[in-house]
């Protein structure tokens, strides 16, 4: 009994420090916090979803290679608040600035 007590603890520890590697990969806490940005501020799930639905509207598919810069600022500016995928990111970073500034 006491070893696997002692093997659970020793498994709640790695599974910490793997959670605290997470939490300290900025470009992987960017990515969540944009696609969360995106959900609160448009009508789509993610960033990736913008892109297919924006692909889908545009050019009947879901393959982004063939999205043009032009064609995806269209799409952003007609189905949203924001004027093109560069405004986006700019408010984008604004607000990644504001919620890290304390941490």
């Amino acid at each position: 009994m006491v070893i696997k007590q002692i093997a659970e603890i020793e498994r709640i520890k790695k599974l910490d420090e793997q959670w605290d590697s997470i939490r300290k990969d900025i470009n992987f806490a960017e990515e969540l916090a944009i696609n969360d940005f995106v959900k609160e501020n448009t009508r789509f799930e993610s960033i990736v979803d913008l892109y297919n639905q924006a692909c889908l509207h545009t050019l009947g598919h879901q393959d982004i290679s063939d999205l043009t810069r032009k064609n995806l600022d269209a799409f952003i500016s007609e189905n949203s608040e924001f004027k093109s995928m560069i405004d986006l990111k700019v408010k984008f970073d604004d607000f990644f600035k504001k919620i890290n500034k304390g941490a």
